[in-house]
């Protein structure tokens, strides 16, 4: 869907006439990213540095995945602090570190709130 956004922006936009300018959001958890395709998908990500993808992480640590350094050697920009008045995590990437894909990391727990069985 990112790579599609962006060949239809880059075909169809003229200045002042912005038909295609989406983000696109995926989520992924720790166990998403012990498959191969996550990696290889990163990969490509961050080499057509597709700026309007925005990972959401699931960080439960229930994994040993907790940790997204390796998408820094794919080319991807880390969201590392994102503010209640973003509008996007995708659009503040951009603003703020670089023209590349962004990820952010959610540090979540696993059943919070609920009683013990």
């Amino acid at each position: 869907m990112a790579i599609a956004g962006r060949w239809l922006a880059a075909y169809f936009n003229r200045p002042g006439y912005e038909l295609f300018d989406y983000d696109v959001y995926a989520l992924a958890g720790d166990g998403c990213m012990m498959e191969g395709i996550s990696e290889e998908a990163a990969s490509l990500a961050g080499h057509l540095r597709l700026s309007n993808l925005c990972w959401i992480y699931d960080s439960n640590r229930i994994t040993n995945e907790g940790s997204l350094e390796w998408l820094d050697s794919a080319g991807w920009a880390r969201t590392l602090q994102l503010t209640r008045s973003a509008t996007s995590p995708c659009r503040s990437a951009r603003a703020l570190l670089c023209n590349a894909a962004s990820a952010l990391a959610v540090r979540t727990v696993t059943a919070a709130g609920r009683a013990a069985a």
